[in-house]
């Protein structure tokens, strides 16, 4: 299910990290510096530091929780398409959109998703966690 998309252009510095240490493991945590400019979804926050990616297509699946604690009833993640010098297609369950650099899409990712492209891109992904009020 996507929830919400948007644009945010990414600094300088991030795209250099990206390049740097992005790769297709799913395992190499961006810096804190990385993170603090990252999308936001009201009454979310990060439950880890974003995954540096580097993918061409990412084959349909859902995602175990990785945050702190239980799994939460309300699962959100944000994808950020931050270097790509074509576009990409993002799908959540029945629905898909056209992503370029600097989209970003809110899902939940308990539903399957999947990224397909024509040619090798680079972002960033994060679960999210409800703010505790």
């Amino acid at each position: 299910m996507i929830l919400a998309c948007g644009n945010l252009t990414p600094l300088k510095q991030q795209l250099k990290e990206l390049r740097v240490n992005a790769d297709g493991s799913f395992i190499i945590p961006s810096s804190h510096e990385f993170a603090a400019y990252f999308p936001i979804f009201r009454g979310f926050e990060q439950a880890n530091n974003p995954l540096l990616l580097k993918l061409k297509n990412c084959e349909p699946h859902d995602d175990p929780w990785v945050g702190k604690g239980e799994e939460p009833n309300v699962r959100r993640s944000i994808f950020w398409l931050m270097d790509n010098s074509s576009y990409c297609f993002f799908g959540c369950g029945e629905k898909h959109i056209k992503m370029h650099s600097g989209d970003f899409v809110v899902f939940d990712d308990s539903v399957v998703h999947w990224v397909m492209a024509e040619k090798q891109w680079r972002g960033a992904s994060v679960q999210l966690q409800l703010i505790e009020e």
